[in-house]
């Protein structure tokens, strides 16, 4: 942890004494001190938190680019106000790429396109070097500065699209509402999403509704409910699990254990026309209104955050403290928003005790999932669960880090009857050890094969109910598997969020990466037979060895007491003292 903290201070610091040697270090304040006037800028505009921009420049890709990338003395320009201007116009080009056009990389896109830039900028240094004095020189720097600086303002203050999809609890009768944990499922594939949503809600049905901001407004045949059993499916599918093996007698095998070989353990709301009336001298105009299964659906816009709140209120919901601030971005941005409220006779109807998952189709270059709205009214941290499904390659986050979830760990058999315990601190404990900022990937898997299967893989008709629209026996279709595989990769990411340390939306980008991962945790069940053998001796002693050192592995993952799992796993006390070599192990590593 200390080498942790230190090494982002000896990068910056080593770096810094680089660019002031090569005389470089003029382009990277330019092009820090322009990205932050951008963000500070962007922030300003539509509202966000201070915190973004903060988040924005922790980036450790950022601080490298800025050091180390961009001031390369053979790629910039001589004159120091020429270098001014190209770092400013990188800084400037990757915002555009980023709130614009949605790419990813952005910084060092803008360097490649802006190459040409720099031999330009040097020609026109020694043209003006050759009929200019030096004070007139710097005066013109500065001129170029001034100019892109407003070039940067009139850039960052047209507005620019933005897309959400998740929003945040409101409920009549001042009834107290948990959105704690929630399930989302995206089916992606170039700029066409189908989302589900399975909101973790506890309380009465005619007490629910959600407010979601969406880009367009959303035609009745553009939403629908789907059958709850088809996540649970999902999730039971790619959740974290367990694995068991037997050691086989070790007298049968005179030159040591075998390789593993084992198996998997096992009141009723009816929108009416006077709200449209009401409705309009606030602002907000109703766009649409439908019935979708047990749902009533009424999509709104509207000019200001304020109007839309008050709306909210005179038709009996009661705000989260603090929906207008958080609002007023989306609205800033053109965003509708749909308004969904339980229609209590279609749900007596439906036969469900439970609300259905709401699920819509969109088009959007922007791949993201806006998660500051489910923060008005949680009661404390939330847990995400994102699943999603492509054609061929995972998903991951582009604006906080994204690990793995550790895996592949041999722990004590015990933890079979406490499996739910275990994996609730090991998520805990991973969490901590990223300060809260991460999300983890849990499962990355092709559907076509799994190895071993928590589940069975879903049907066509439970991907086709998903949204999954490209599914196909062509051979030549991408991602096809042989031996009558799906063509569906999945993605299972989670994480454990609040407004502290996530202070803005998840962004995501598919990635070119079909390595398979999962979340599994082995336990590996000794011989109980007899052993009379020298083979049997030497396993009994390697035993007591691998017994101590997944004791360890349990202690580190979850933070559970170390004496605590010895007892559990009635190891005599000559069994959990550590020899020699295994110090020397944990002290030098392996």
């Amino acid at each position: 942890d200390d080498l942790a903290g230190w090494l982002p201070l000896a990068l910056g610091g080593f770096g810094i004494l680089v660019l002031r040697r090569a005389g470089r270090l003029d382009s990277a304040a330019a092009f820090l001190g322009t990205a932050l006037v951008l963000d500070w800028l962007r922030i300003t505009y539509y509202g966000y938190p201070l915190a973004v921009v903060s988040h924005h420049f922790q980036n450790g890709a950022l601080w490298l680019f800025a050091l180390y990338m961009l001031p390369d003395p053979k790629t910039t320009p001589a004159r120091r106000w020429a270098r001014f201007v190209h770092a400013a116009a990188v800084a400037l080009l990757a915002f555009v790429l980023a709130e614009w056009w949605y790419w990813t990389d952005t910084f060092l896109w803008a360097l490649f396109f802006l190459a040409p830039l720099v031999p330009v900028l040097n020609r026109l240094a020694e043209r003006r070097a050759a009929g200019a004095s030096v004070y007139v020189k710097e005066d013109v720097s500065m001129h170029h500065v001034r100019i892109a600086g407003l070039l940067l303002c009139g850039l960052v203050l047209s507005p620019s699209l933005a897309h959400a999809f998740c929003g945040f609890y409101v409920s009549g009768a001042d009834a107290k509402l948990y959105n704690s944990a929630s399930q989302v499922v995206l089916v992606h594939d170039e700029d066409h999403t189908v989302l589900t949503m399975v909101n973790n809600y506890r309380g009465e049905p005619e007490e629910f509704a959600l407010v979601i901001p969406v880009p367009v407004i959303l035609e009745r045949e553009m939403v629908r409910v789907i059958d709850p059993k088809v996540i649970e499916h999902l999730d039971a599918y790619s959740a974290p699990r367990l694995v068991e093996y037997h050691d086989p007698d070790p007298c049968l095998y005179a030159e040591g254990l075998p390789d593993r070989a084992g198996r998997l353990a096992g009141g009723e709301m009816r929108m009416q026309s006077a709200r449209a009336v009401k409705a309009t001298t606030l602002g907000v105009t109703v766009e649409a209104e439908y019935t979708v299964g047990e749902y009533d659906i009424v999509i709104l816009s509207a000019e200001q955050s304020d109007g839309l709140e008050t709306w909210l209120r005179q038709n009996d919901y009661t705000i989260p403290l603090g929906a207008a601030s958080v609002l007023a971005p989306y609205i800033r941005s053109g965003m509708k928003f749909f308004v969904a409220k339980v229609n209590l006779t279609e749900h007596a109807r439906s036969g469900f005790t439970s609300l259905r998952p709401l699920q819509f189709a969109f088009t959007s270059p922007r791949f993201m999932l806006p998660i500051r709205l489910g923060m008005l009214n949680a009661d404390g941290p939330q847990d995400l669960l994102i699943y999603f499904l492509t054609r061929r390659y995972r998903v991951e986050v582009t604006n906080y880090r994204n690990p793995r979830i550790p895996s592949d760990k041999e722990i004590p058999v015990y933890v079979k009857q406490e499996f739910k315990r275990f994996y609730t601190d090991l998520f805990q404990t991973a969490t901590d050890t990223e300060n809260q900022r991460a999300v983890f990937t849990e499962y990355a898997w092709n559907m076509g094969w799994c190895d071993p299967c928590a589940a069975n893989p879903l049907s066509v008709q439970e991907l086709e109910s998903l949204g999954v629209w490209w599914l196909t026996p062509d051979p030549a279709a991408p991602g096809f598997a042989p031996g009558g595989g799906l063509p569906v990769f999945v993605t299972r990411l989670h994480a454990r969020y609040d407004g502290q340390h996530f202070p803005e939306d998840l962004k995501f980008k598919l990635t070119g990466d079909d390595t398979n991962f999962q979340g599994r945790y082995v336990l590996r069940h000794a011989w109980k037979g007899e052993a009379s053998c020298p083979a049997g001796e030497e396993y009994r002693r390697q035993l007591a060895q691998r017994h101590r050192a997944e004791a360890r592995t349990l202690a580190s993952l979850t933070g559970w007491d170390l004496n605590e799992i010895h007892d559990r796993m009635a190891l005599k006390e000559s069994d959990r003292e550590e020899t020699w070599s295994e110090r020397m192990k944990l002290l030098f590593g392996q």
